[in-house]
C-alpha cells in the first residue's frame, strides 16, 4: 500500500527548486516594479509629484522642463523591469542552467537601466525620489535574488 501512494505522489524537480529568499526576491522585485509603474501613472493622472519637482527646480533658474519625457522613462524601465523578472522567475523555477548568467546580465543592465534616475541639476535630482525608490528597491532584491541563487540539486 505504501508503495502505491509513493508512486502516487508526483515527484519534485529539485533542479527547479530554488531558496526561499532567492524565491521571494524576485516575486517582491516584480510586486515593487508594477508598484512603480503604478505610482508613477498615479503620480502623473492625480498628484502631480513630477510637475511640481521640476517647478521648484527649474524655474529658480529661468529653465522649463517638459514631465512626459521622463514619465516615458519611467514606464520603459517599468516595462523592461516586469520583462525581466518574469524571465529571471521562469528560468530560476525551471532550474535552467542559463539562470545564473541571465540574471547576472540582466542585473547588470538593470543598474544601466536605473543610473538615469540619479541625474542631478542645477543642485538637485532631476527625478524625485518617491519616483525612484520603487526602481532601486526593486534593483536591490535583484541584486539580492542573484546572489542567492543557487540551483539545489
Amino acid at each position: 500500500m505504501n508503495q502505491l501512494l509513493e508512486s502516487a505522489r508526483p515527484e519534485r524537480s529539485t533542479a527547479a527548486s530554488v531558496s526561499a529568499l532567492t524565491s521571494g526576491a524576485l516575486i517582491a522585485g516584480l510586486v515593487i516594479t508594477v508598484a512603480g509603474l503604478g505610482y508613477a501613472v498615479l503620480d502623473q493622472v492625480a498628484l502631480h509629484g513630477l510637475v511640481d519637482h521640476l517647478h521648484a527646480l527649474y524655474d529658480p533658474v529661468g529653465a522649463y522642463a517638459q514631465p512626459t519625457p521622463l514619465y516615458i522613462y519611467l514606464y520603459s524601465l517599468a516595462g523592461l523591469g516586469v520583462a525581466g523578472w518574469l524571465v529571471t522567475l521562469g528560468l530560476t523555477r525551471s532550474g535552467a542552467r542559463s539562470a545564473r548568467v541571465v540574471s547576472i546580465v540582466i542585473t547588470v543592465l538593470a543598474a544601466l537601466a536605473i543610473a538615469p534616475l540619479f541625474l542631478t541639476e542645477y543642485g538637485g535630482p532631476v527625478f524625485p525620489f518617491r519616483l525612484t525608490a520603487w526602481y532601486v528597491v526593486g534593483w536591490l532584491l535583484g541584486l539580492l535574488a542573484t546572489i542567492t541563487y543557487r540551483p539545489r540539486r
